[in-house]
C-alpha cells in the first residue's frame, strides 16, 4: 500500500489556461477623448477639504480632561496621599494604620530638618489625638 497521491496537483486544461491568458494578458486601450474628458472633469471639481468642527474639538476636549481627573484626582484626594498638613486631614502620618504619639513624633521630626509647612499647633493636634481616652483610630 503506498501512501503518496498518484496525482498530487490538479492541473488545469491546457485549453482552458491558454484561454485565460489570452483574457487576461491583453491591453484594453482607453481612447484620448475619454481619457481627456475625465481629466477636464477632475481639474473642474473643486477639492473639499474637511473642516474640523469646533464642537467636535470641545467635546474631545471634555474627553480629555474627563481622563485626566479620572487619574488625576483621586490620587490627590485618597486618604493615603502624602499632603504638606497631614495631621489636620487624616492623623495617621507615618503610615501604620494608628494614630499615635508615633505619628506626632514623625510630624516634629519633619519640620525639625526644615519642613516649614508643619506648625507646632499641627504637633499638638497629633499628640492630642493619640493620647485621648477612648483610642486614637
Amino acid at each position: 500500500m503506498s501512501t503518496t497521491p498518484t496525482n498530487p496537483e490538479p492541473r488545469i486544461p491546457d485549453s482552458l489556461a491558454g484561454d485565460l491568458r489570452s483574457v487576461y494578458r491583453s491591453n484594453v486601450g482607453v481612447p484620448a477623448s475619454i481619457d481627456s474628458a475625465m481629466l477636464d472633469l477632475a481639474r473642474r471639481r473643486p477639492v473639499r477639504r474637511r473642516r474640523v468642527q469646533p464642537w467636535i474639538l470641545v467635546k474631545w476636549a471634555g474627553v480629555a480632561a474627563a481622563i485626566v481627573a479620572a487619574f488625576i484626582v483621586p490620587t490627590h484626594l485618597s486618604r493615603n496621599s502624602k499632603l504638606p498638613n497631614v495631621a489636620l486631614h487624616s492623623g495617621d502620618v507615618n503610615g501604620d494604620g494608628l494614630i499615635d504619639i508615633l505619628d506626632a513624633f514623625a510630624l516634629a521630626r519633619r519640620q525639625q530638618y526644615g519642613d516649614t509647612t508643619i506648625t507646632s499647633t499641627e504637633i499638638n493636634a497629633a499628640a492630642a489625638a493619640a493620647v485621648k481616652l477612648g483610642g486614637g483610630a
